[in-house]
């Protein structure tokens, strides 16, 4: 929500203040990834759009600073989407962005494309427990590869996988395998492999993954 855009602000300050008093490569960030989800809000089912114009606002915000921040070097700037945001059909959720309305991953190709000093990626969050075939990781995240390599040549899509609890069954590898998930991010990398904007496989989460290959994880404050 927009009364809530300073914190992000903040936060990717403090992160500015790290990379800058870091001494050598090494002790720097690589750059930032947002994961942030207006649409677990209850106003996206009465109003999307307002949302969405927030959503695009607050990234605006997040481009000017992390440009500010990155003075030039490597320092990425990454953001981790749904894969149905490129979706043009009628539940779609459609934002003015120069003039046009075009479904939200269009408005945020734009915002990138204005700012071209920025190297940028996405995290399309390609559920699927199967990798090939029809409602796959790959064909639900195929529109984020093509249309990346459309507006802007240098916005690189990952494509994510779960593996953490969460329902239904059929998008988490939560209580399979590991070679199960090794396998189908082996398929990805093949049916994607020598696209230009393709990065590779994103995996969600790491205490999860590491359960998954059945080592041990620290409990940590907080919980896990």
């Amino acid at each position: 929500m927009p009364e809530n855009h300073h914190e992000a602000l903040a936060w990717l300050d403090r992160v500015g203040d790290f990379h800058h008093n870091s001494e050598g490569a090494l002790e720097r960030f690589d750059g930032v990834q947002w994961d942030v989800e207006p649409y677990v809000l209850k106003e996206w089912k009465t109003d999307p759009k307002a949302l969405g114009r927030g959503y695009l606002g607050l990234i605006q915000k997040l481009l000017e600073r992390h440009e500010k921040i990155a003075g030039g070097t490597p320092f990425e700037f990454g953001l981790a989407i749904p894969f149905w945001w490129d979706r043009d059909g009628p539940d779609s959720v459609f934002v003015s962005a120069g003039g046009t309305e075009s479904p939200l991953l269009g408005c945020l190709l734009q915002e990138f494309a204005e700012r071209p000093g920025v190297a940028v990626h996405l995290a399309a969050m390609a559920y699927r427990t199967h990798a090939l075939g029809p409602n796959s990781s790959t064909a639900i995240s195929q529109r984020e590869i093509d249309t990346a390599e459309r507006c802007r040549g240098n916005v690189r899509v990952w494509v994510g996988l779960e593996s953490t609890k969460t329902e239904p069954a059929s998008i988490t590898f939560y209580g399979g395998t590991w070679a199960a998930l090794a396998n189908a991010a082996a398929q990805v990398d093949r049916f994607f492999a020598g696209r230009k904007s393709y990065a590779g496989v994103a995996l969600h989460h790491y205490r999860s993954l590491v359960r998954l290959q059945g080592a041990p994880v620290e409990r940590t404050e907080g919980g896990i």
